[in-house]
């Protein structure tokens, strides 16, 4: 379909039809203001962007910090010094030992079990007694 503009052009002889259309495409100022709305709209959404980058990485590291301050920093040095046999000692009164979450506590359970009953193989007996010396 024609627009009324572009009637007007069919019946304009050629040259003239040529300049009508460039005066059209150069003065028009639509598309000037298009790239220029785009443009800004770019770079703010750029901006936002990159404060929104900041923002998460910002909070990565703070919680980070959190988590290690809570875990490792905050630790007694006696604790982390403490023999592993120590430490079970003092941990048996309280909820730690009854829960069998603890794959390591439960397998060296079960194996003083075996061994205690006499039910454990020579080489269970060997590995108990070297776990013995060491905690």
């Amino acid at each position: 379909m024609y627009c009324i503009h572009d009637i007007q052009t069919l019946n304009m002889p050629l040259l003239n039809k040529r300049k009508a259309l460039e005066t059209v495409n150069t003065d028009s100022s639509f598309p000037k203001m298009l790239r220029a709305v785009q443009e800004k709209n770019g770079k703010e959404i750029k901006k936002k962007e990159d404060e929104l980058k900041e923002i998460v990485i910002g909070s990565i590291c703070e919680g980070t910090e959190i988590v290690y301050n809570a875990v490792i920093v905050n630790l007694p040095s006696e604790l982390l010094e403490m023999k592993y046999s120590e430490f079970l000692k003092q941990m048996s009164g309280l909820s730690f030992n009854a829960d069998k979450h603890n794959d390591t506590l439960t397998a060296i359970e079960n194996l003083r079990s075996r061994v205690v009953s006499g039910i454990a193989s020579p080489g269970e007996v060997s590995r108990y007694r070297e776990l013995k010396k060491l905690i």
